[in-house]
C-alpha cells in the first residue's frame, strides 16, 4: 500500500508546478515529508505523516523570538513548539526583518 501514497505524491509533483503549490510553513515541504516518511517507514507512517501535517501546516501558527536562546521558534496550531531548523526559511526571513 505504500506505493499508493508515493504514486499520488509523484502525480501531484508532476501535475501541479511548484510555483502553484501552497507554501509550507515547514522547512521540508509537506509532500516531501510525507513521501520520505512513507518511503523509509511504510504505509502507516505515511498516513500518520499526512495526518500530522494536515493538522499543523495551516494558519494559526505564531512565530516568536525565544527570549532565552534568541532564536526563532514557532507555535503550531496544535500547541507544539518547533525550533528554527524545522521552520521554512521564508518565515524566518520575514520574522527577522
Amino acid at each position: 500500500m505504500r506505493w499508493l501514497i508515493l504514486l499520488i505524491i509523484r502525480m501531484y509533483w508532476s501535475i501541479i508546478s511548484s510555483n502553484r503549490r501552497r507554501q509550507c510553513i515547514f522547512k521540508t515541504s509537506c509532500s516531501h515529508y510525507v513521501y520520505d516518511q512513507t518511503l523509509e517507514l511504510g504505509f502507516i507512517a505515511g498516513l500518520k505523516a499526512i495526518q500530522y501535517r494536515y493538522r499543523n501546516c495551516r494558519g494559526g501558527y505564531m512565530c516568536y523570538l525565544n527570549p532565552i536562546t534568541q532564536r526563532p521558534e514557532m507555535v503550531l496550531i496544535s500547541g507544539e513548539v518547533i525550533h528554527e531548523e524545522y521552520i521554512a526559511k521564508r518565515l524566518i526571513k520575514e520574522f527577522s526583518d
